[in-house]
């Protein structure tokens, strides 16, 4: 591997000295297997960094040979692996929350929570256990793979979901109504910038940005929960197409369907509504207009990169008490 565009290098060396995203040599990768956090693996290496890859594994992949493989021909070290019996040797006492969360996987699954996404629970099991095992080995950064797809998305999420509680008056959320809401805006996603910045809806995400109704939760940096922890996301400036053609053009074999081993069991069909963004708005979007996305979802970050209000956080006040059903007070993220 290698011969990565210099382009893209510079962009990402730009982002980690602009916002001085790591201290020393050795950086922590938080390592799914995928094309993303394999293509930061690579990045950081060429750039001169010692990758060390963290693998959590919570149950639902049992064959890791593929990513294993491909981070050694990379020379790259196998790095941290971190299955359940670790965790419950190592920091038992997460045991209890993190149990509970993998449970609530199992109930999202089984239809139990109509209005939650089977994402949040696992989301919470990982950054449960990378929180932890930071704090256990004195880890201060960690590095992943969110590029710019992924911020963008977050932030039309944001959006839509505003304009669905609150411009269509949908005092629950109903994923039907949402499904039928993105597929009503494909059309707008077509044009280049400068058609765009014409729209209506180009002020209005604007406004709501200002109004802090809206906002991407995938900012450059961001703390781990109550700590001093940092999460990193050098590839904030990447363009996932640009990742994919430097994979195919390599003829390296990943996983360009999903690197969510965990969404891979749930029915098929069934996108969550961050995914119906970046699958049915966002698929055949130019790139001047992603450019300009990006700049967009930059309106909620500081100038250390970090966000200057959290949506998540105030999804509530936002949203509504009954935008979603019990399992907001089950199901923490």
């Amino acid at each position: 591997m290698g011969n990565i565009p210099e382009k893209i290098l510079k962009n990402v060396e730009e982002i980690i000295e602009k916002y001085s995203l790591f201290e020393g040599e050795k950086i922590y990768v938080a390592y799914s297997g995928g094309k993303d956090s394999l293509f930061l693996c690579l990045i950081l290496k060429e750039l001169g960094y010692q990758v060390y890859p963290i693998i959590i594994d919570i149950g639902y992949n049992s064959d890791w040979s593929i990513a294993l493989e491909n981070i050694r021909q990379i020379d790259i070290s196998d790095g941290v692996l971190i299955g359940l019996e670790e965790v419950n040797h190592i920091m038992p006492e997460i045991m209890a929350e993190l149990e509970e969360n993998l449970e609530n996987i199992k109930k999202v699954r089984r239809g139990c929570f109509k209005k939650a996404t089977i994402c949040t629970p696992c989301h919470n099991s990982k950054m449960l256990i990378l929180q932890r095992w930071a704090e256990i080995n004195n880890v201060h950064f960690i590095a992943n793979g969110h590029h710019a797809i992924d911020v963008i998305s977050s932030l039309l999420k944001s959006f839509y979901m505003y304009i669905d509680r609150w411009e269509y008056h949908h005092e629950e959320f109903v994923y039907e109504n949402f499904y039928k809401l993105i597929l009503s805006q494909k059309y707008l996603y077509s044009c280049e910038k400068d058609e765009f910045q014409k729209l209506f809806l180009y002020n209005e995400i604007i406004n709501q940005i200002y109004a802090q109704n809206v906002g991407t939760d995938e900012p450059i940096v961001q703390y781990l929960g109550n700590t001093s922890i940092r999460m990193c996301r050098p590839l904030f400036g990447v363009l996932e197409k640009e990742i994919i053609d430097y994979f195919e053009n390599q003829n390296i074999k990943i996983f360009n369907e999903s690197e969510c081993f965990v969404t891979n069991f749930r029915d098929k069909g069934m996108l969550t509504p961050r995914e119906l963004i970046q699958y049915e708005l966002l698929k055949n979007a130019p790139r001047s207009l992603l450019v300009c996305l990006l700049e967009l979802a930059k309106m909620n970050l500081d100038e250390e990169g970090f966000l200057k209000f959290n949506v998540r956080n105030n999804r509530t006040k936002i949203l509504g008490n009954i935008y979603k059903d019990e399992s907001i007070n089950i199901i923490k993220k």
